[in-house]
């Protein structure tokens, strides 16, 4: 373990008291802060986002604490993956939305970023069953490539990979309507 982070190599967030998980972690290119997203409890589970600075303390400016929630909707919310934008240093987390997939983009500060699908926020559905995210990357032409599940519980669960352009909107050039499933058993 290097002692450098956190004084002995871990370090621990809490959002809540209660279950809070991380999923996803990535370093910002050029200045090396981490960011890691998963779920934390409240209102059904929110997405939740921590930047840490090198050392392993939590980076003041985003957030105002170093912390971020987001709350979709009522039911379960959780970030399973997260990318950061290289030239603006955004930071795009996805997961499961309720039953659908979900994106969140984030300005540095933390803030929702209003000019990805309105509000920082996008939900996209696959299938009338339980779709979600467990991966998030960026092509070299800054869209948003989400890869998950599609009806995942279902009689006939797939891969599902969704691409959005830079405003959130899906890309009609990837696979029609931006959204494709794969079943790989007949």
């Amino acid at each position: 373990l290097d002692a450098t982070f956190g004084g002995d190599g871990k370090v621990t967030t809490n959002f809540t008291s209660r279950f809070d998980t991380a999923y996803g972690v990535v370093v910002q290119p050029g200045d090396g802060k981490i960011v890691a997203a998963g779920g934390v409890a409240g209102s059904g589970g929110r997405f939740g986002l921590a930047r840490y600075n090198p050392d392993g303390s939590l980076d003041a400016t985003f957030g105002g604490d170093g912390k971020v929630t987001t709350n979709f909707v009522p039911g379960f919310d959780g970030a399973f993956a997260v990318a950061v934008q290289p030239a603006d240093q955004k930071v795009v987390a996805a997961g499961q939305v309720g039953g659908g997939l979900g994106l969140a983009r984030y300005l540095p500060g933390g803030g929702l970023d209003s000019s990805f699908g309105g509000d920082g926020k996008v939900t996209t559905n696959f299938t009338r069953g339980l779709d979600y995210a467990d991966d998030v990357e960026l092509d070299s032409s800054g869209r948003i490539v989400a890869a998950g599940s599609a009806n995942f519980f279902g009689s006939d669960p797939r891969f599902a990979v969704a691409r959005y352009e830079a405003d959130g909107s899906l890309d009609p050039s990837f696979g029609g309507d931006g959204r494709v499933t794969t079943n790989f058993t007949p």
